[in-house]
């Protein structure tokens, strides 16, 4: 059971949190990619949207649970790299690795540039919402710009409606993962907070 508190997690459970919550996005990825089907046709036909709203779950658990910076990063670098390994077709593996740790790096830096700090912003509802926006929009870009002028995809290159679609929707979904997480997360937080206060007055209120 996780315990959630607005302080950063030390360095051993932090690690411990970015391996949990990259298996749960790598095994859920899985599922979905074999649902879908196989190779790029398939994840171009179903947007990756439900990998979007996915990434933003666990992507925003892990900075909730961690408070630590470069948690998103470490996270985005063990599924990008999994995914290298793991997906079949070659093009999928090339863009998704550098893609996901993209969306990380930018998670991270989104919320460090704050004025209230790491910590601060990855228990704030706005800055993790703001994060998982910004690093949706940074997948989208850096996988798109794969497609079209590395692989040179002729639906993607010709289609640039593709990337006006794509790149709000990412946002959009990447906002509404990470809304589902910072919801059940950022509440235990402030219940847990709540009950820690209660309990440093309790011996005053009994003396």
């Amino acid at each position: 059971m996780l315990r959630l508190s607005s302080t950063p997690v030390s360095n051993t459970r932090a690690l411990a949190l970015i391996g949990l919550f990259s298996a749960l996005y790598i095994v859920t990825a899985a599922v979905i990619g074999t649902i879908t089907g196989p190779g790029l046709a398939a994840v171009l036909l179903s947007g990756g949207y439900p990998e979007h709203i996915l990434r933003g779950i666990f992507m925003a658990g892990v900075v909730i649970s961690t408070r630590r910076m470069w948690s998103a990063t470490a996270m985005g670098i063990v599924c990008g790299l999994v995914f290298l390994l793991t997906v079949p077709a070659p093009a999928d593996a090339l863009y998704l690795f550098p893609a996901t740790v993209a969306a990380g790096i930018v998670y991270d830096l989104t919320l460090r540039a704050g004025k209230q700090g790491y910590a601060q912003a990855a228990t704030s509802k706005r800055g993790v919402l703001l994060g998982a926006g910004v690093s949706g929009i940074a997948e989208s870009i850096v996988a798109l710009s794969i497609l079209t002028f590395i692989f040179h995809y002729p639906f993607v290159l010709v289609s640039w409606l593709y990337w006006t679609v794509d790149i709000p929707v990412n946002f959009v979904l990447s906002v509404l993962g990470a809304s589902i997480a910072a919801a059940y997360m950022l509440r235990r937080i402030s219940k847990n907070n709540a009950m820690e206060s209660v309990s440093l007055h309790e011996p005053e209120s009994n003396s």
